[in-house]
């Protein structure tokens, strides 16, 4: 799976997924920054959701 993440913008995308899971890996995204979480587990976070949505179809 391809993610793109916009370092302007700070927001995430990736072709495999809806607008509405896309909406979803970006409330993850939002969640973990707002936290200040490190970016290996800012990462790892989005990698799983992103995972779990591709999987949910």
């Amino acid at each position: 799976m391809r993610i793109t993440y916009d370092t302007v913008t700070d927001s995430i995308s990736s072709p495999e997924l809806t607008a509405e899971q896309s909406l979803q890996l970006q409330h993850e995204l939002s969640a973990a920054l707002g936290r200040n979480d490190p970016i290996r587990t800012v990462a790892s976070v989005i990698m799983a959701r992103a995972k779990q949505l591709d999987a949910e179809g």
